[in-house]
């Protein structure tokens, strides 16, 4: 099909009075395209990063019970507004633990503990491939 034919199956006659209604039936349908791609793109990182996550063992040489740790992260989704979505990914029983173990402690009778920064890699690749998904999908 020609550009030109489809210029003409894409032109609509439009009252002046109804132009208002048509701008806002195309911004309205625009905005459930963002909103979707939104959505989609960040259940998707998310859920890659709370997957990421869980797969973290390296503090058993350490002594640390990490089953439970790792097993415990989850992922919480609020739609907050028409083009807002808030996701949390956060460890649901451990959440004491995870600054401790990203960042490391102070010890009792001296010295601190190693730190495994497990969390900020994930937030870093998830903050990454967010914007990249978005635009994939608005393509």
């Amino acid at each position: 099909m020609s550009s030109a034919s489809r210029e003409i199956e894409m032109t609509k006659k439009i009252a002046p009075l109804d132009l208002t209604n048509a701008v806002n039936d195309i911004l309205q349908e625009y905005g459930d395209e963002v909103y979707t791609a939104l959505s989609e793109s960040i259940d998707e990182v998310t859920t890659e990063a709370v997957d990421t996550l869980k797969g973290v063992r390296t503090f058993a040489s350490d002594g640390h019970a990490t089953g439970a740790y790792a097993d415990s992260w989850t992922k919480t989704t609020e739609m907050t507004k028409r083009l807002s979505v808030k996701t949390t990914v956060h460890n649901e029983e451990h959440y004491q633990l995870t600054h401790l173990l990203e960042k490391g402690h102070a010890k009792q009778n001296g010295g601190r503990t190693r730190a495994f920064p497990h969390i900020a890699p994930a937030n870093d690749k998830a903050q990454r491939d967010v914007f990249r998904k978005i635009e994939e999908k608005l393509k």
